[in-house]
């Protein structure tokens, strides 16, 4: 989850950007009720990457895959709306990770193409 102003955006299967009128609207922390965050991926430049290469930014992972005809496409390119929304440092912090569930037909290369089209935070 990541506050900025009065938008959070939330990630849970899907981005939902909430306004707020109250200046004292509070999330809640859930860290103690999750089970750690572990994985290791592989980047698109065919680097091995843990939890730890993300640690301190914030980070939205999505999980879909490049050959995905409508819902992957269209989700990114809210994303990548939603990121221009941000300010300059809030979007330099973001990191969006897309993490195929096609691994046979997404490379490392065609992951480096299909997400460039949506901005350097993917």
């Amino acid at each position: 989850m990541y506050k900025t102003g009065c938008k959070t955006a939330l990630l849970s299967g899907m981005l939902w950007l909430v306004g707020c009128s109250d200046p004292s609207w509070q999330t809640k922390d859930i860290s103690e009720l999750m089970p750690p965050l572990e994985f290791e991926l592989v980047d698109e430049e065919a680097r091995s990457v843990t939890e730890a290469d993300y640690a301190g930014d914030v980070t939205l992972l999505f999980f879909g895959f490049t050959h995905c005809p409508h819902i992957c496409p269209t989700t990114l390119a809210n994303l990548a709306a939603i990121s221009q929304e941000l300010g300059e440092e809030a979007q330099n912090d973001l990191r969006v990770l897309f993490v195929s569930v096609d691994p046979n037909r997404d490379d490392p290369a065609t992951l480096r193409e299909y997400t460039d089209a949506f901005g350097p935070e993917f």
